[in-house]
């Protein structure tokens, strides 16, 4: 997908006509194992929590479906949330990878779906520390592309200016 700001971007490797980068093979290989979350072990919930920089922020911009903004404790609250309300454990994918920038951004269109039938998709902004422990994740509607390449550039900016660590600012 091209459009006046991914146009002539560098996106790195390509898998066929989807941007690639180090995160893009990072969520594709983490993003699926959340909706096992709910048989996991202690040992198991351990090692998914090292996957997240320490000061890890999650926000939610979408209008109609919306969580507070959070840290590693809250996603998994909101996880955990989701099963006791008996909706059942996702399974989520990522739908098409939309744009990268650097070796640790991403923006992905991520699907949601329940055990009884319930779908949601969402835009997902990334930034990885250099680690590549995840370190922000802002959540978009489909609709607001506009708005999630905006923050893309917003954080590859400032890990620009910081030598490589992204913000983990709440949005300005």
């Amino acid at each position: 997908m091209q459009n006046r700001r991914t146009k002539g971007a560098s996106y790195g490797h390509h898998v066929g006509d989807e941007p690639q980068n180090a995160a893009s093979e990072m969520i594709r290989a983490v993003y699926p194992m959340f909706g096992r979350l709910a048989d996991a072990t202690p040992g198991d919930l351990q090692e998914t929590h090292e996957l997240f920089a320490e000061g890890f922020l999650r926000e939610d911009r979408r209008r109609f479906i919306t969580v507070p903004t959070v840290g590693v404790k809250g996603l998994f609250e909101s996880f955990q949330a989701y099963w006791d309300l008996g909706v059942g454990a996702p399974t989520f994918t990522v739908a098409e990878v939309h744009a990268v920038r650097g070796d640790r951004l991403l923006l992905f269109r991520g699907r949601a779906e329940f055990a009884e039938g319930q779908a949601t998709e969402s835009l997902v902004l990334v930034a990885y520390s250099a680690e590549m422990r995840a370190a922000r994740a802002v959540l978009f509607d489909l609709d607001d592309l506009d708005g999630a390449l905006d923050e893309l550039e917003r954080l590859h900016a400032g890990i620009e200016a910081d030598g490589g660590s992204p913000p983990v600012d709440a949005h300005p």
